[in-house]
């Protein structure tokens, strides 16, 4: 988990260049759900960077994929509840861990949930 997490983090760049770029597309109206395939296109391309919610998806997404129980779970930022997205890994054994791929001020590993960590 900590080696994914970190090649996550180095291989996607947070921004929101793409988000916006996706509102602009859509005239400021409703959005269309995320295209998770095409993120990930465009990050394999070098072409794409993400925020929370887009990384969180598709992250969490593959994390599940390969066996893990990643489940997305709101955050507290920009000063408000919401305002950011995050994963809670449970790992065998019952360990739960906060995977924050998606930050303009990544974690590299993933947090034990438990203890206090600093």
């Amino acid at each position: 988990l900590a080696r994914l997490t970190r090649r996550q983090i180095l291989t996607v760049p947070f921004g929101n260049v793409t988000s916006l770029l996706r509102y602009r597309a859509h005239c400021g109206g409703v959005l269309p759900p995320l295209d998770l395939d095409a993120l990930l296109r465009l990050w394999e391309e070098g072409r794409g960077t993400g925020v929370c919610f887009e990384v969180v998806g598709a992250f969490g997404r593959l994390l599940t994929a390969l066996g893990y129980d990643a489940r997305p779970t709101p955050g507290f930022i920009a000063g408000f509840m919401g305002g950011h997205q995050a994963l809670v890994v449970t790992l065998d054994g019952g360990r739960q861990y906060l995977v924050d791929a998606g930050n303009g001020a990544p974690l590299f590993a993933p947090v034990p949930i438990g203890p206090v960590v600093e």
